[in-house]
């Protein structure tokens, strides 16, 4: 699938909730990258994402994106069965996801292979309040190998608490203001 840089919820569209994407073939995952000649800094934004589901892909940079996805302020978002692949700076990118205990962002089954971070949690003055991330579960059956150190960029020390991480995962925890 090539698909141009794509946002969701649409703008027009910011009320659609629980939406589904998913490969048709479960046994096969789709490649989603950009057309040739096509540039771009990533592949997709979720923003205010409510509820969104992907299953079954390949986010694929080809080397030519900095970032594969943004989740903004997201909160009830599954990705599952999904690889990692050819991105220049970083996988995936949460910022300031305060996603309730009942609406919890989940990450199952993703792998990447890579020594640049595969996921980066980052709370930001950027965008409104709250500011943290909380209720992320990244689930035991993700796999992140190639040397590549999940990232959680705090405020002030402590925002990102609420990202759950399986055992053995290395994080480099950055604090970008002083107490």
């Amino acid at each position: 699938m090539r698909e141009p840089v794509a946002q969701f919820p649409p703008l027009k569209m910011k009320h659609l909730e629980r939406i589904s994407v998913e490969a048709a073939d479960p046994k096969k995952k789709v490649r989603w990258q950009l057309p040739p000649r096509t540039s771009g800094k990533w592949l997709f934004q979720l923003e205010e994402a409510d509820g969104w589901r992907f299953k079954g892909f390949i986010f694929d940079g080809g080397g030519q994106l900095e970032t594969l996805g943004y989740l903004i302020r997201c909160r009830g978002v599954t990705l599952e069965e999904i690889e990692l692949r050819g991105f220049s700076k970083e996988g995936l990118h949460f910022i300031n996801c305060a996603a309730p205990a009942e609406s919890p962002i989940t990450l199952s089954r993703i792998s990447a292979n890579s020594a640049l971070p595969p996921l980066v949690f980052e709370v930001t003055t950027k965008y409104e309040a709250p500011r943290k991330n909380s209720n992320i579960l990244v689930e035991q059956d993700c796999s992140f190998s190639g040397g590549g150190k999940v990232q959680k960029k705090d405020l002030k020390g402590g925002e990102n608490e609420g990202v759950e991480l399986p055992r053995g995962v290395v994080v480099e925890t950055t604090v970008s203001e002083k107490k």
